[in-house]
């Protein structure tokens, strides 16, 4: 039996390609994983800035719960609204998924921003 080779399709796709495409599919690949990565550490830190805010029980923690609530909703209503005209648009799935994501990206960077101060 041959066995499962994962990365396969993966190099055949960048065999077909020359060179200088190739470093832009491989660029590509990593600078998505850089935001990924970027993005998981943001979100962790806002929630530990959050939860400690929380844990002071004064009148910020309040305020802030409430925040965290109607900017959570607002963000749905956003990205959902930012993929649908996408869609509409004729965009791709990974076009309005990128959409999507920037709302999110937006409210996570300024929250950690505002917290980290």
């Amino acid at each position: 039996m041959n066995a499962v080779r994962p990365l396969e399709p993966f190099k055949r796709s960048i065999r077909c390609q020359a060179p200088e495409q190739t470093e832009n599919v491989v660029f590509g690949i990593m600078n998505q994983w850089f935001e990924a990565a970027r993005f998981g550490a943001d979100v962790q830190r806002v929630i530990a800035l959050r939860l400690m805010r929380l844990a002071s029980g004064d009148a910020r923690a309040a305020t802030e719960a409430q925040r965290m609530i109607l900017e959570k909703a607002s963000a749905l209503g956003e990205a959902q609204l930012a993929a649908m005209t996408a869609l509409a648009k004729g965009a791709t799935l990974r076009t309005a998924a990128v959409r999507a994501y920037a709302p999110y990206r937006k409210r996570v960077r300024a929250n950690r921003r505002r917290l980290g101060r």
